[in-house]
């Protein structure tokens, strides 16, 4: 993303000054959006109500209007959040993505969000081949004095994830627990034997309750560009992902491929990380996230 794309329409934002829109106008509209990783389906999408309006008059407020309009139009579309039901008990949400991606560190997030919400909730630390995510896991919960979290944890060296897993549902049941979060190793997306090892775990669940998971949430890295959306597809053929949290993004993001990653897959965002604190998962708001993306100001 150059810095001239990730300004663009702060500058036109700042503009008073009527101008007739032109084609040339909306060419260079398309390479900015184009610039901050928006694919193209989606920008034509985006710029399509502009075309009423060439060699018009118009305020480049109105412009930049018509544009965050479009984008959140396609944000709200499939607008969902994680909500919680009671009435599974446990409500299993296995959480998923690749490596270095953030994912151990929001799933305490997503955690300390729960316990503030007073649901009970069972941890399977099922990334059993990496001794440092369970660490993590045990250490955030002792910091932050989660008293309402429980953390299964291998049994022996390189426990193989599966038995893990159906360890941790039966612990879950045991101590009547609302949520049993499921961690799972980071995947190289592109590596079939990790990927299928994801696709075990998954059937494993499965075979401990017809419905489960009934959250599978991807995590992916908000710098990552297109790279993001190779992810969120090479899951979706492993996993039923029902929503996506996107970390990272209180730096210099790469993040207009969301846009696109919603409306190609239909997949929601369920929430966002702006930091490394504990309660730094905040929820997704589609009008927050496109001001942040195109740099506008009330």
């Amino acid at each position: 993303m150059s810095a001239e794309s990730s300004h663009f329409f702060q500058n036109l934002w700042v503009k008073s000054d009527k101008i007739t829109l032109k084609k040339e106008n909306i060419e260079e509209i398309e390479n900015s959006l184009l610039g901050i990783d928006i694919l193209p389906e989606t920008v034509q999408k985006i710029i399509k109500p502009l075309h009423e309006h060439i060699n018009l008059k118009v305020l480049p407020t109105f412009i930049v209007f018509i544009i965050s309009s479009q984008m959140i139009k396609i944000l709200r579309l499939y607008s969902n959040s994680l909500k919680i039901n009671p009435l599974y008990k446990p409500q299993v949400i296995l959480i998923c993505g690749a490596n270095g991606s953030g994912k151990t560190s929001t799933l305490t997030k997503l955690t300390y969000n729960l316990n503030k919400d007073n649901w009970n909730v069972l941890i399977g630390a099922g990334d059993t081949f990496r001794a440092a995510a369970t660490e993590q896991l045990s250490y955030i919960i002792e910091k932050n004095h989660l008293k309402n979290a429980k953390l299964v944890k291998a049994q022996v060296e390189n426990e193989d994830p599966k038995s893990l897993v159906y360890r941790a549902y039966d612990e879950a049941k045991k101590c009547n627990a609302d949520v049993l979060l499921i961690d799972t190793a980071g995947r190289i997306y592109n590596r079939v034997n990790l990927m299928e090892e994801l696709s075990g775990i998954n059937r494993t669940l499965t075979k401990k309750n017809i419905m489960a998971p009934h959250n599978t949430i991807l995590i992916i890295d908000g710098n990552n560009g297109k790279n993001a959306l190779y992810q969120v597809e090479a899951f979706a053929k492993i996993v039923n992902i029902n929503g996506i949290i996107v970390t990272k993004l209180d730096s210099q993001a790469r993040c207009g491929i969301i846009l696109s990653i919603v409306d190609k897959f239909h997949i929601p965002i369920y929430g966002i990380t702006v930091g490394e604190n504990i309660n730094d998962l905040q929820d997704f708001v589609p009008s927050n996230f496109v001001k942040m993306l195109l740099k506008i100001r009330d």
